[in-house]
């Protein structure tokens, strides 16, 4: 892999909301935070779209 890492010295974690009032939004998340991003909570989600069912995951064989 090739290229400059990436700066976050200047990495913004307060935020002003439409209401003009101020929020803070954290840059690192915690392990148990990291671990909740899964495939099936963010993917999935509550629709239940899942395009796995779209991939085959075995050759198929055509005669």
């Amino acid at each position: 892999m090739s290229g400059n890492a990436i700066g976050t010295d200047n990495r913004k974690t307060r935020f002003k909301n439409s209401n003009n009032e101020m929020g803070v939004s954290k840059a690192i998340l915690t392990d148990a935070e990291a671990a909740s991003y899964t495939y099936d909570t963010v993917i999935v989600g509550n629709d239940q779209w899942n395009p796995r069912k779209f991939i085959c995951t075995k050759p198929q064989v055509w005669k």
